[in-house]
């Protein structure tokens, strides 16, 4: 059972024929003062993540084509939010290797496509491309770093600007 509904129970036994007396609802009304402002203050100090959460699961509803009714968008999105950040960083790796491979490509007049597709001069043009040209350009831990400063910065500069945001 969750604090809510917990506080949801008693306050019903309050009002359908539990005898309180004075003192046991000061307690329950400082239990429920206790959890709105944890929930206000929680919300407070992770705005950014608010924020981001909201786009994402928007993102979710959209691409399922469904409403804030279907639990698939939030499980959806929870499942993301699991995942370790390690997996991130390498997903993340893996894109901007991936984007360095598209720009030789283009700078080489090539795009990519099935190598079955290529034609004589598409062949000869990709057989010129050496190992050290296709090697992986940004490593894990260089990414991580520069992601982790990206990160602290943005914090930094709107943590502060944002508490006022709240509900």
């Amino acid at each position: 059972m969750t604090i809510t509904k917990a506080i949801e129970r008693i306050t019903w036994r309050l009002r359908n024929g539990w005898k309180a007396n004075q003192n046991d609802t000061d307690a329950i009304n400082e239990i429920i003062n206790f959890v709105n402002e944890k929930h206000n203050q929680q919300l407070q100090d992770n705005v950014l993540f608010a924020k981001l959460y909201i786009i994402v699961f928007a993102q979710m509803i959209k691409r399922y084509k469904t409403d804030v009714f279907d639990s698939i968008p939030q499980k959806e999105l929870h499942r993301l939010l699991e995942l370790p950040l390690k997996t991130y960083i390498e997903r993340f790796t893996a894109t901007l290797n991936e984007n360095e491979y598209e720009t030789l490509l283009k700078s080489k007049d090539l795009v990519i496509k099935h190598p079955k597709t290529f034609n004589d001069d598409e062949k000869k043009r990709l057989s010129e491309i050496t190992l050290e040209e296709i090697k992986d350009t940004w490593d894990i831990e260089t990414v991580g770093d520069n992601l982790t400063t990206q990160i602290n910065h943005a914090i930094n500069q709107y943590k502060d600007k944002h508490i006022k945001d709240v509900l």
